[in-house]
């Protein structure tokens, strides 16, 4: 007969505040989201609407940053097939669901393609990755790795998804530039 242990109060609590912050996390795009004014008119064809934008780019990104996410996982926690698939979609939604906000406010209010520098562009990379690194150790903390495993994964993690990152911003700002979307300005 094997013994169960069970987590200290103060882990058990810390993995429920996690849980309960990815569960929060998977309600901020319906809250990024504005409703669609009656009569406003749809946009010229070949722009992209700044939902639209934020959506598209939130697929590229995430499609990318997901596959690496998970070979880290694989490698660094040591995720098998059968975790490595919930890491997945708790690493998926919980990443959507942090990116895509925060992509819709930098197209919505942020500057255009154009007004971006390499200082805002660093400040909006930097603002996200640590943003981003703080779900990334609340997943890894979630799926097991303690506090050693968490910071190693966010660590690997902060350079792979950077470049990601970086490279999904400057191909979007090539093939559709700001200029090109149309929504709150």
């Amino acid at each position: 007969m094997t013994a169960r242990t069970i987590p200290t109060a103060p882990l058990y609590r810390l993995r429920r505040i996690v849980a309960a912050l990815l569960l929060i996390s998977l309600m901020l795009p319906s809250l990024a989201v504005p409703a669609r004014a009656e009569g406003q008119a749809e946009p010229p064809m070949g722009t992209l609407s700044t939902l639209e934008r934020s959506a598209y780019k939130t697929l590229s990104y995430q499609a990318v940053a997901n596959l690496s996410d998970l070979g880290l996982f694989a490698v660094i926690l040591g995720g098998s097939a059968v975790t490595g698939s919930s890491f997945l979609v708790v690493n998926a939604v919980s990443a959507a669901g942090l990116y895509f906000p925060y992509e819709y406010a930098w197209t919505a209010y942020g500057p255009t393609t154009e007004e971006m520098t390499p200082y805002t562009l660093a400040i909006k990379t930097a603002n996200y990755r640590i943003l981003n690194a703080v779900r990334n150790f609340g997943v890894g903390y979630l799926f097991g790795a303690g506090a050693i495993g968490g910071a190693t994964f966010v660590a690997a993690n902060f350079i792979t998804d950077t470049a990601i990152y970086l490279t999904n911003e400057a191909a979007w700002d090539a093939v559709r530039p700001t200029g090109a979307t149309t929504g709150p300005r």
